[in-house]
């Protein structure tokens, strides 16, 4: 254990937002529509991004979840619904799944 009081802390803490439960369920139905009536992915993205924007504030996690959205898809279809989209001091995005 470091005890020494003059050493470097970060100056800037990781954070991460947790998707809502709500969100994802709407997500889950809306991928039924969209496998059902075959929407072009265009439009999806475009429905997708008006959900995130209501979900969530900051422009970076919504542009990782538009980018990142098969993978979103495949935790929510294996039934893994605690999501979180987390951020580190150095930018690096990614997914935590619960």
């Amino acid at each position: 254990m470091i005890v020494n009081p003059n050493w470097r802390k970060p100056t800037s803490k990781p954070c991460f937002h947790q998707l809502s439960l709500n969100f994802i369920d709407k997500l889950g139905n809306y991928q039924e529509q969209l496998s059902k009536y075959k929407f072009d992915e265009k439009t999806y993205l475009n429905e997708l991004k008006q959900m995130l924007s209501i979900e969530m504030k900051r422009p970076d996690f919504i542009a990782f979840v538009l980018e990142n959205y098969t993978e979103l898809h495949s935790y929510i279809d294996s039934g893994r619904i605690y999501i979180r989209i987390h951020i580190d001091e150095t930018g690096k995005i990614w997914f935590g799944v619960g």
